[in-house]
């Protein structure tokens, strides 16, 4: 039973990771890094992004 159950586990983490690439980005505002599923995200936040709007 143990056998089966960590394949279970298994196959559900592959699936899980598979359908959500996370990418460790760095904010252009602060620098900080942060994970995001959009790779085109540039911020780490909606507070950096308005901010950085705001100066620009």
């Amino acid at each position: 039973m143990t056998d089966e159950v960590n394949a279970t586990l298994r196959d559900a983490v592959i699936r899980l990771a598979a359908s959500t690439p996370a990418a460790l980005l760095t904010c252009e505002h602060c620098g900080g890094n942060f994970y995001a599923k959009r790779r085109n995200t540039r911020f780490c936040s909606s507070q950096c992004s308005n901010e950085r709007k705001r100066h620009a």
